[in-house]
């Protein structure tokens, strides 16, 4: 997969179905490995670990409403 890290880049973020809770954080605290592979803003770095991170959840729970539709989303500091 492609995708562009451009300027003001934060890191990914992995959101459920409706956008509103990052399981990243949610679910941070039981899930080891999540929390290794934080960075400081608590969000993940590259792509290649949030999209496993969100295969892992999605196999691991997969009936949970929280993980079901979730998406991984790119987080950016606004222009100003």
């Amino acid at each position: 997969m492609f995708y562009a890290i451009l300027a003001g880049f934060l890191g990914f973020d992995l959101l459920e179905g409706d956008g509103s809770i990052s399981l990243l954080t949610n679910f941070g605290n039981d899930f080891d490995y999540i929390n290794r592979a934080l960075a400081a803003n608590a969000l993940i770095l590259d792509f290649e670990t949030v999209a496993e991170i969100r295969l892992t959840l999605m196999q691991a729970l997969p009936q949970d409403p929280h993980v079901k539709g979730c998406r991984i989303v790119s987080v950016y500091r606004p222009r100003l």
